[in-house]
């Protein structure tokens, strides 16, 4: 989770809290809300891609509990339908009010996260851009500090007349 998230999943259980609401839902709620099984919620959790909670965690008999929030966005970024296509024993048509419900909420829980992520983003490429112009600036700096030198250099060879090197070549004292 990014830093904002955390922040706002930290301010919605503060407002669940509060209210003596919780986000929690057993497991066989869960299922029925994503139109999934038990055993299939459960072997999400033994993958960790849900966290389970027991209701009691110092009996493992307890009920186990499934964040909805977390439920959702699971199902939305895991590219999952809340209404697989598998053959109903029921004369229903489609999805139940309730799965679409929940869907909705998934949905709308993958784009609150795709916005928040793309506004980060967005911060990330402004400040590399500016990075970018600031080390372009440092860059030219260097490129008129370097060509400043070299004439500084050349004017210096220039008026010393023959180079050092040469002098030491052809001077006809002998080198003791």
């Amino acid at each position: 989770m990014h830093c904002n998230e955390e922040l706002l999943e930290g301010a919605r259980a503060a407002y669940l809290a509060a209210r003596g609401e919780s986000d929690l839902i057993p497991i066989k709620e869960a299922a029925a809300m994503v139109d999934r099984t038990v055993p299939t919620l459960k072997k999400w959790i033994k993958h960790d891609d849900l966290a389970g909670v027991r209701e009691n965690p110092d009996n493992p008999r307890s009920r186990l509990m499934i964040s909805r929030r977390e439920l959702m966005a699971h199902m939305a970024t895991a590219g999952k339908s809340a209404n697989p296509p598998r053959p109903k024993s029921s004369a229903k048509s489609g999805p139940s009010k309730g799965v679409l419900k929940a869907e909705l909420e998934g949905q709308k829980a993958l784009v609150a996260a795709l916005q928040t992520q793309l506004e980060l983003v967005t911060g990330q490429i402004s400040a590399i851009e500016e990075a970018k112009r600031s080390e372009q600036r440092r860059a030219d700096d260097w490129k008129d500090r370097a060509a400043g030198l070299e004439a500084e250099l050349k004017a210096v060879r220039l008026s010393a007349g023959t180079p050092w090197w040469k002098k030491l070549l052809t001077t006809s004292k002998p080198i003791t």
